[in-house]
């Protein structure tokens, strides 16, 4: 989903989500690949893809909520805090990796 403000800088900011959707799309593309090359069963690589596909969804609409924000300051801070949010996650996803080895 593409919000279009209106005034200058409009046509970038969308320019700029586009392109950021694009790459978390690519992003998302490339784990189905490699959930489909896995040798799992269908039921695991189906559960496992749905979560991917969920992931990448929440992540285009988290940023549309975020554009919906008044001002660029709130933009800001939301934006911060997701990003604190995520790392926490890509923490959690580094921990586990030294679990299994």
């Amino acid at each position: 989903m593409t919000i279009k403000k209106s005034g200058r800088g409009a046509s970038k900011n969308t320019e700029d989500r586009e392109r950021i959707w694009f790459n978390a799309r690519n992003a998302a593309d490339d784990i189905r690949r490699l959930i489909r090359s896995m040798k799992m069963n269908a039921e695991e690589k189906i559960s496992v893809e749905d979560g991917i596909n969920n992931l990448a969804n929440e992540v285009e609409s988290m940023l549309d909520r975020i554009d919906m924000a008044s001002t660029t300051a709130d933009q800001r801070k939301l934006l911060t805090a997701y990003k604190k949010f995520l790392e926490h996650n890509i923490a959690a996803v580094n921990r586990r990796l030294k679990e299994i080895g």
